[in-house]
């Protein structure tokens, strides 16, 4: 990359971004909330579909469309041009051609300020400022974005001035196989719409690229500045992970969320996407979701084992049914 595309990129101040990696379906909504409930951190969602999002006119975790939030609607005014479905259509395009998964790879290799191409520093800067503009219409210390796609994640390693921070979140592959066979209805737009219903091999198969591709960001990244949180782990004691990852980024909280170990109290949160869960308010009992001993037939269950196999054993996920690796 030349000087000049280094020279464009902001990064006079260090801001801290908490940025969950992993597949669907592995908890990262439920995280992402408890998180956005504590003193200094700001629950985003999966920031990365901020653009689509607008394009499609979907809705903010609060309700309301993203453009007449009361928090985006600020944010954007910092980052977009007079017409915002323009500045949304540019910047999703220029995502989808430099930033997509089979990127990752050529992300992985490049250094602090490299982009190699005039478009991809385009979209960097673009990136930059709109956290840096959550930052500052929220206060916030810590961003948290649950988008969970390595090449998202790869790219904000490139960025100056920021303090990154990964948490990978891993779930049984056979429990997210389950999980996204099964719809769900998603009220993100003015007709609700469905989503889910993904066959179980496909699942599998983006399940091991995806935790395939955190191992090898998170190899690229400080070690104390990344963990491996299991879902089957952080739901039977999420205040002591959610304790871990806070003393991880450095910013304790003054007050936490939790009524008890394993119950929270969520409030309305501004997140750009992520799972309809994001839209619920309230008391919520944390509660091992292992439906699929039950549900996933036995082929799916075998096809599903056979694809993801070393990475079940790296993971410490038992092949036998009804049994828990490890920590």
């Amino acid at each position: 990359m030349t000087e000049a595309h280094e020279s464009h990129v902001p990064g006079n101040r260090s801001l801290k971004v908490l940025y969950i990696l992993g597949s669907s379906r592995s908890g990262s909504t439920i995280l992402d909330s408890i998180l956005g409930e504590l003193n200094g951190y700001f629950s985003a969602g999966e920031l990365r579909f901020i653009w689509r999002r607008l394009l499609e006119k979907r809705r903010c975790g609060c309700g309301q469309p993203l453009e007449d939030c009361e928090v985006w609607s600020q944010v954007l005014k910092g980052v977009a041009d007079q017409d915002l479905s323009e500045t949304a259509r540019r910047n999703y395009k220029r995502q989808q051609r430099n930033v997509s998964t089979k990127h990752t790879a050529g992300l992985l290799r490049r250094r602090v300020g490299e982009f190699g191409s005039d478009e991809l520093a385009t979209y960097a800067r673009a990136t930059a400022s709109l956290y840096r503009a959550v930052a500052d219409v929220t206060g916030a210390k810590v961003i948290v974005d649950s988008s969970k796609r390595i090449s998202d994640g790869a790219l904000l390693r490139l960025l100056p001035g920021f303090e990154l921070y990964f948490v990978h979140l891993v779930r049984d592959p056979r429990a997210v196989a389950n999980s996204r066979r099964r719809t769900k209805i998603n009220p993100d737009r003015e007709v609700p719409g469905e989503m889910g219903g993904k066959n179980p091999a496909g699942s599998a198969f983006q399940w091991a690229v995806g935790n395939l591709g955190a191992d090898a960001v998170r190899r690229k990244h400080p070690r104390s500045r990344s963990m491996l949180v299991r879902y089957e782990d952080f739901v039977k004691q999420p205040r002591r992970i959610v304790e871990q990852i806070t003393d991880m980024v450095g910013v304790t909280p003054e007050s936490t969320p939790f009524v008890s170990d394993t119950s929270v109290r969520l409030g309305v949160h501004h997140t750009v996407s992520g799972n309809p869960i994001r839209f619920n308010t309230g008391t919520v009992d944390l509660i091992e979701d292992n439906r699929w001993l039950a549900e996933l037939a036995p082929f799916d269950r075998a096809v599903t084992t056979a694809l993801t196999l070393p990475q079940m054993l790296a993971y410490h996920y038992p092949v036998r049914l009804g049994k828990r690796g490890d920590d």
